[in-house]
């Protein structure tokens, strides 16, 4: 029985690594044109040595080892095991355009999995004493309750977060680098604000391009776009530094109905990679963003304002995105996303999301804070009922240090809804009654 718990561990933890690591999962075989320069070295994928991903994939590993000896595997074997885990990952991602592929990562990961093989002896005995340790249920509560807010904290500022930009994307007005995305129409103004700079339409030196075949598809009079000469890497680098951008458009559509959709400002290099996007699509506004979790293209999610281009008149379109929230405003029509990862951690799991206000999306931050908040919850109710607390009590304890959690991280300015202050000790009093039920 202990030896299948192993091999389920072992199986789960192989899992999660390939499901962790893949994320956001944009396979293409197209980013094999692009491999070589992802690659270096001794005739090997090999990238440069960072002390960050070494580090990060020598601890990813670690779990490994722990559930490798679990199955009273050998180390050759659990090294093995490793080693092929590791380069299935590394094959993986050389079909994912964002990813460098390293020789270093199969080596971190294999000695992460040693490592754990050979520290599970000490683990399990500190595990066995905790679980024989007559530690109170309140401190276990207030325990999770902190690990759990740090973890939220970490997973807010990386969900929405804008370093993922990159710098080698050209400014494009009009269409895209590879001329799939023409937009009929007339850019008049832009003015981009961020970390304190600003630049407009004639801060850039764009090159006119022509794009005469797409143009008569549509019926445009003009063919005319424009892309920047260079990569314009001093914004980038501003948006990364301060973590928010603020663009203002004014554009005036001569087709009031466009697909693609239609590119009427875009810092990409083709339509999979993009850093930003405004577009017509029908007659409809729409914007992506890249953020970390959004992936190349900045799906997860986009955001929509419908009929804003049903005139021929100008329009003016701003744009305000940070880590916190992205604000859309056309004339009287407001689009507020307040980026609540509690919220919106399901849409994580979709290729193509669109951002609306959403009803569910408040009863689907139960189950974020029940994954969160469960493990805690479990073993308080688990130590109380061996402990014979009285249920009512250890409620009473769940209850009181979930919603203080909440208070504290409303205080210190992170972005939680206020539906968060009933989930919270939801989650927390029936995880807690689940350990009780099952520790009798």
């Amino acid at each position: 029985m202990e030896n299948g718990r192993g091999r389920l561990a072992l199986l789960g933890v192989s899992v999660a690594l390939l499901l962790l690591i893949w994320w956001p999962y944009e396979f293409s075989l197209s980013a094999l044109e692009s491999v070589r320069g992802r690659t270096t070295g001794w005739g090997l994928p090999l990238s440069s040595l960072s002390s960050r991903d070494t580090i990060l994939n020598f601890i990813a590993f670690i779990p490994l080892g722990w559930a490798g000896a679990r199955t009273s595997r050998t180390l050759i074997w659990v090294a093995a095991y490793a080693f092929g885990l590791s380069l299935l990952l590394e094959v993986g991602e050389i079909f994912q355009l964002d990813r460098a592929v390293s020789v270093f990562d199969v080596m971190s990961n294999t000695a992460g999995a040693i490592a754990g093989m050979f520290s599970w002896p000490i683990v399990h005995r500190a595990l066995g004493r905790l679980a024989d340790a007559p530690l109170r249920p309140g401190w276990i509560t207030l325990g999770g309750v902190a690990i759990a807010g740090a973890a939220f904290v970490w997973l807010q500022a990386e969900y929405a977060s804008l370093d993922a930009w990159s710098r080698d994307y050209p400014l494009q007005i009009g269409n895209e680098a590879n001329q799939e995305r023409f937009w009929c129409g007339d850019v008049q103004s832009i003015r981009i604000t961020a970390a304190g700079h600003v630049w407009t339409k004639e801060a850039f030196d764009f090159i006119e391009r022509h794009a005469e075949e797409e143009a008569r598809r549509i019926d445009c009079v003009d063919d005319v776009w424009l892309q920047s000469a260079t990569p314009p890497s001093e914004l980038v680098d501003a948006v990364k530094r301060s973590g928010r951008f603020r663009i203002r458009a004014v554009a005036r559509s001569s087709k009031p109905l466009q697909y693609g959709p239609a590119r009427l400002v875009s810092l990409s290099v083709d339509i999979a990679r993009r850093n930003f996007t405004m577009g017509q699509e029908g007659g409809d506004l729409f914007i992506r963003v890249r953020r970390r979790w959004a992936g190349l293209n900045g799906v997860v999610p986009f955001y929509r304002i419908e009929g804003v281009f049903d005139t021929s008149a100008a329009v003016s379109v701003v744009v305000d995105a940070g880590s916190d929230s992205t604000v859309v405003t056309v004339g009287d029509q407001l689009l507020i996303d307040h980026h609540d990862v509690s919220r919106q951690w399901w849409i994580l799991f979709l290729d193509y999301y669109e951002w609306r206000e959403n009803p569910f999306d408040v009863v689907l931050a139960l189950p974020f804070w029940v994954l969160l908040l469960g493990p805690a919850g479990i073993l308080a109710g688990a130590t109380a009922s061996r402990q014979s607390y009285a249920a009512l009590r250890v409620g009473a304890l769940c209850a009181g240090s979930a919603l203080g959690g909440w208070a504290v991280l409303r205080m210190g300015g992170v972005e939680l809804g206020w539906e968060s202050a009933l989930w919270m000790p939801v989650a927390m009093v029936l995880s807690a009654w689940l350990g009780s039920a099952w520790s009798r």
